[in-house]
């Protein structure tokens, strides 16, 4: 039978230097990445009166603008679109429902 000092797991080994800087950069384009996304929420919500979430007609712009979505997207299509971002079906889409798209469409993009 072992003994229990045997058992033992290994002590916590610290990152070396290199490792930490390579985690310290990528989090900080994870923030300015977060950033962004932000901002480019902030300029599109708010046209239509509130600041803190899309309108259909905002997010309307924001797909035109920033992914190049032209009138080829019919309304039925916005529509079924906007209701399945829309998670509590108050009409509008706020930041945390927009940050889902975001995440999602990334991770279909890296698919």
């Amino acid at each position: 039978m072992a003994s229990p000092d045997s058992c033992q797991r290994p002590p916590h080994l610290p990152l070396d230097s290199q490792q930490e800087s390579h985690n310290s950069a990528n989090m900080a384009k994870l923030l300015q990445l977060l950033g962004s996304i932000k901002g480019i929420f902030a300029q599109y919500a708010g046209k239509d009166g509130d600041g803190r979430s899309l309108s259909k007609r905002e997010l309307s712009e924001l797909l035109r603008e920033e992914f190049g979505i032209t009138g080829s997207a019919n309304k039925k299509e916005l529509d079924d679109f906007f209701d399945t971002l829309d998670q509590d079906k108050d009409n509008v889409v706020d930041y945390n429902e927009f940050l889902t798209f975001m995440v999602t469409l990334v991770a279909i993009m890296d698919a």
